[in-house]
């Protein structure tokens, strides 16, 4: 028992930092040491931090703490226990019944979103979706949660849910290794020396020039680490992002937006001419200099925002702009081991110090008896000083700032000749770091005489009270009321700055909620409005040019999409959360290259994620090695049993190898785990509509497009069954709706036009539509059997020829149905000719 109390501060701090293993021995020697809920809750936690789940599941099974259950029920979740975890969650609910507090809440609405992630799993999906929404009301902060209840469409609006009255989120212990306190940084300031006035909003800290000109380089860097070093425009973010976000398939490339332009607006157009971006990288600081030396070519005032600078008279100081800040022994106090600088030229330049001139006198004589003569003056006109000054503590002398305390301006001429000694408080000692008057001051070499050492000493001892009365010491009890008052001030002046971040985070995550929740309706052209809504700051990320991908993706609209994915990937190159969707965005497009090296890139960040292996899969697919592809989809399911797009991505290859029933099985699949993802029920309906069951494609697709009813892909698709169906009316409506989704002509929307207007005998619309589409996709050959047919029907002979030839150059595997249509249209064989068919 006697080092419980030590242990557990060492496990919680080896956690804090991440060291796993001496957590877990730590751990365990602590509850050999307490075995004690607390002690198994910690092991437990230590457990699952390290994911040890069976381990965890088996140490906090007989815990009764809410915490310990809500760990338990954790460890179930992971090893699929369940209703076993449903019940721990559900018990450790019933006991925070009553409570308050901030952590208390936020505990309480972690175990609201465990039990919602249980009940999901248990496809409950009422429960889950009134436990999630419970999460999110007491914690707006659990994003995970409301993402959830945008992919089951059970969301409710952003505005309802971020709202400024909620409650802000605690404070973590951690944060105090992280955020520098308010004493640190006024030690900080006080040894810069520099006294620097700011009018900052409550939660701002202030920052010193030196740090300001670091800063500034910094974000000089993030330019030079997209853009080349000689090319730097004044963009208005906002434009830039209005720009990035309304691409068109016209825009050329080199006219999509960088991610360097949202620094623009904080780089000075001073800086910018004045730097030189090429060394940018290899500059160093440099070095404080000497008062007396020359003055520094780089100006802060030239290159930094500017901030003033106020003197201890109340003037600005022009001059600190000139020299860095030194601290206050530097100002002060020069050593005996000083190197003598060299006294400035007269020509308007201040004189040096009166220590400097000594070092440099006795730097420069070379007999004893000059130097012995330097002395003896400089030492009677210190004596003479220091008699003609007023005693301390004299009535009528008013005490000035302290040299020390003071930043010199340069056309201060009334502060050199009106210095006066300090007033000192009676039994006050002097600090070191304190400027000695000048009857204390040691030159070197010099001793001073027993009458200047006894009036320095006079001028040292305080002076002698008025009244016979002795002092009052100062009570503990007002000590400790004051450091209370400060306390409780910080901790006021705290709250208000959390009460002003809570509400810039909520209005924050109101836009973010929103982007999500049309992201995952399928509301493609909302969530691209809301995106143009973002801060700059936040626009310019890898997260908000993936969610712009997405949007584009849906649309249809690849080449946007691309764009958009390109841009995060130079801002994020580490990214892997929807590299799937941009894979499949590229295999669209058949870019092989940028495919084949997006594969390689993520395969070197993460081996070990399931959207790795998607990625590869889909290069091997756009190579034609599909069984290869099939092996890749395998490893990512089994990476990742819950990963619905891997499953669709696997059934599309079976399907594509004519594997129809292990195409359905994963198509199936998919759907267990997501309902609504449209994907499936579309490859079900595809599945259906090959093997010619199309009552059951057309159920499917009718499922697809109530999840995602803006999808070209899908109304196309739709339009197609119905033509199958014998509905050829119908069928031309989907497709023109399917037609006004997109900004740019559609290869697929084109494709099914002509062939229902060929089934309805327009054979020169038909013609038409084929010619517009050979000039966007001129290497398919489905496209030249269907223009060899129409040419044939309109008695083109020649021009059907040249069209088969082309087919089957392109795809010689088209030989076969070519040879159908050949002797369907046989005049030799009237009998045999059946209507026209979609190839």
């Amino acid at each position: 028992m006697a080092a419980a109390v030590a242990l557990r501060s060492a496990v919680e701090n080896a956690l804090e930092f991440f060291l796993y293993d001496d957590a877990v021995f730590l751990a365990e020697r602590l509850v050999a040491e307490d075995d004690s809920d607390a002690s198994l809750t910690l092991l437990g936690r230590t457990y699952m931090q390290t994911g040890q789940h069976k381990r965890a599941y088996a140490v906090l099974k007989s815990s009764t703490t809410a915490l310990a259950r809500y760990l338990f029920a954790q460890s179930c979740l992971v090893l699929e226990k369940y209703e076993e975890g449903a019940k721990a969650a559900a018990g450790a609910l019933s006991q925070l019944q009553g409570s308050e507090g901030n952590t208390t809440m936020s505990l309480h609405s972690a175990i609201e979103h465990i039990l919602g992630m249980l009940k999901l799993r248990a496809n409950q999906h009422v429960d889950c979706v009134q436990h999630l929404r419970s999460c999110v009301e007491l914690d707006p902060y659990k994003i995970s949660a409301y993402k959830q209840l945008c992919v089951l469409a059970r969301a409710p609006q952003p505005s309802t849910v971020f709202t400024k009255e909620s409650s802000p989120p605690p404070t973590s212990s951690y944060a105090a290794y992280i955020v520098p306190s308010r004493n640190s940084l006024a030690m900080a300031g006080a040894a810069a020396g520099a006294a620097v006035h700011f009018e900052a909003s409550p939660g701002t800290l202030p920052q010193q020039p030196m740090q300001q000109k670091t800063d500034v380089v910094a974000s000089v860097r993030g330019v030079l680490s997209f853009d080349s070093p000689t090319s730097v425009h004044k963009v208005q973010p906002k434009d830039a992002a209005k720009k990035m976000l309304t691409f068109s398939t016209h825009e050329p490339d080199s006219l999509a937006p960088k991610p360097s332009e949202q620094y623009q607006d904080k780089v000075t157009p001073s800086l910018a001419t004045a730097l030189d971006f090429s060394q940018v990288a290899s500059e160093q600081p440099k070095p404080r200099q000497h008062r007396a030396a020359a003055p520094v070519a780089f100006s802060l005032a030239e290159s930094t925002p500017s901030v003033p600078v106020v003197s201890a008279l109340g003037s600005p100081s022009p001059a600190y702009a000139a020299s860095p800040p030194r601290s206050r022994l530097q100002r002060t106090r020069r050593t005996q081991q000083d190197e003598p600088t060299q006294a400035r030229p007269a020509s308007g330049n201040p004189p040096p110090r009166r220590s400097s001139r000594l070092r440099n006198s006795t730097a420069t004589t070379s007999t004893a008896t000059s130097s012995k003569a330097v002395l003896s003056s400089t030492l009677s006109r210190v004596s003479q000083r220091a008699r003609s000054a007023a005693p301390i503590g004299e009535p009528g002398v008013k005490p000035t700032a302290r040299a020390a305390s003071r930043i010199k301006s340069a056309d201060s001429s009334a502060s050199a000749a009106s210095r006066a000694p300090t007033k000192r408080s009676p039994g006050v000692k002097k600090s070191p770091g304190e400027r000695k008057s000048p009857g204390e001051r040691k030159i070197p070499g010099v001793k001073a005489s027993p009458s200047d050492r006894k009036k320095a000493t006079a001028r040292r001892s305080p002076p002698k009270p008025a009244s016979s009365s002795k002092t009052t010491p100062v009570k503990a009890s007002t000590t400790l009321a004051a450091a209370a008052t400060r306390t409780h001030d910080e901790e006021q002046a705290f709250q208000q700055v959390m009460n002003t971040s809570h509400q810039s985070a909520m209005h924050l995550l109101q836009t973010v909620g929103a982007v999500m929740r049309h992201i995952w309706m399928f509301n493609s052209q909302g969530a691209l409005d809301m995106l143009e809504t973002l801060p700059s700051q936040h626009m310019f990320t890898g997260w908000a040019h993936c969610m712009s991908g997405r949007a584009f993706f849906e649309l249809g609209d690849y080449k946007a999409a691309d764009r958009s994915f390109r841009m995060a990937r130079r801002i994020e190159s580490h990214r892997l959360e929807d590299m799937d969707v941009y894979s499949t965005c590229l295999w669209h497009l058949k870019s092989e290259t940028p495919l084949s090296y997006l594969a390689k890139e993520v395969t070197d960040t993460d081996k070990q994620s399931a959207v790795t292996w998607c990625v590869v899969g889909n290069a091997f697919s756009l190579q034609k090695d599909h069984d290869k592809a099939i092996s890749f989809f395998k490893r990512a399911v089994q990476l990742n049993p819950r990963f619905e797009y891997a499953y669709t991505l696997l059934a599309h290859e079976c399907f594509i190898n004519e594997d129809y029933a292990t195409a359905q099985s994963c198509f199936e699949n998919a759907l267990k785990l997501n309902p609504r993802h449209y994907n499936a029920w579309y490859g079900l309906g595809m599945l259906s509509f090959r093997q010619e069951k199309y009552q059951h494609a057309h159920f499917y697709i009718t499922k697809a497009q109530k999840v995602n009813p803006k999808s070209p892909v899908i109304l196309c698709n739709l339009g197609m069954i119905l033509h199958a169906l014998g509905k050829p009316k119908s069928a031309l409506k989907y497709i023109a709706e399917a037609e006004s989704v997109g900004n740019d002509p559609n290869p697929l929307v084109l494709y099914n036009r002509a062939t229902v207007l060929c089934a309805l005998g327009q054979y020169e619309q038909a013609l038409e539509n084929l010619r517009e589409l050979k000039k966007l996709t001129p290497r398919e050959s489905s496209l030249y059997l269907l223009m060899g047919q129409v040419c044939r029907k309109l008695g083109q002979e020649d021009q059907a020829l040249l069209a088969f030839s082309w087919a089957t150059d392109l795809d010689p595997r088209a030989t076969s149905r070519l040879m159908r249509v050949t002797e369907a249209h046989d005049p030799s064989a009237e009998d045999a000719e059946e209507p026209f068919t979609p190839v």
